[in-house]
């Protein structure tokens, strides 16, 4: 398997042998000084502007369109959205709360509000609330996450989008479009909701058109 997989199962049995440590049942935690391997950075894969447009060009349902639109400009994760419901939507403050609840958890545990831009808060005004989940079959029945990832993949091989590119790529690509246009990193970080700067810097290292200029004096010097 992956190292990725190997860290994974690493942190789910040092998590569930810290429970046994925690209950009585065990006197020390056998992976407390193991430590996990190392995995090389990968460049988050993310869609131009004209792979975002040749998507949306071949897909042939109006409410999935909405969908994508929507998870681009909230860079909700596919769980988030699918979970959404009417009322963690506020259309007057025009915010999103994802909140957890009985039924969702969020991956970091921890709550976040993210304001809606123009668009999103027009189109979700003018949405039909057909069950308490925000986005549903046309006949109100919630969706599943695989489905809606499985038909994501179908678009982008119809439009010829390079196979890295996946759902969650919606997620990078609106963190990669805001840094381009030179929107601070911590915003950025609070309304993706990473725990850590860090996590978010990733996607800062994607833009490296401010550092041709400096670059540009060593051409000088050379002249």
């Amino acid at each position: 398997v992956s190292p990725v997989k190997v860290n994974i199962d690493f942190r789910n049995l040092k998590a569930a042998f810290n429970h046994g440590v925690n209950w009585g049942l065990l006197t020390e935690n056998p992976f407390r000084k193991c430590k996990q391997l190392r995995v090389p950075q990968k460049r988050p894969a993310y869609l131009t502007k004209e792979d975002f447009q040749l998507i949306m060009n071949v897909i042939d349902r109006d409410w999935y369109r909405e969908i994508i639109r929507f998870a681009l400009s909230t860079m909700m994760r596919l769980g988030e959205i699918v979970s959404l419901k009417w009322s963690s939507v506020d259309l007057q403050k025009r915010r999103i709360y994802i909140e957890n609840s009985g039924s969702f958890r969020t991956k970091t545990l921890k709550s976040r509000v993210i304001p809606m831009d123009e668009l999103t808060h027009l189109e979700l005004c003018k949405k039909v609330q057909l069950s308490e989940f925000v986005f549903t079959w046309p006949d109100g029945k919630p969706f599943a996450k695989g489905w809606i990832s499985h038909k994501f993949k179908i678009y982008c091989r119809k439009a010829r989008i390079r196979e890295d590119i996946h759902f969650h790529s919606l997620r990078h690509t609106g963190a990669t479009w805001l840094l381009q246009n030179n929107v601070p990193l911590f915003n950025v970080q609070r309304i993706l909701g990473h725990s850590k700067i860090e996590v978010t810097e990733i996607y800062s290292h994607l833009e490296v058109e401010h550092l041709r200029k400096p670059l540009e004096l060593i051409t000088s010097i050379f002249s």
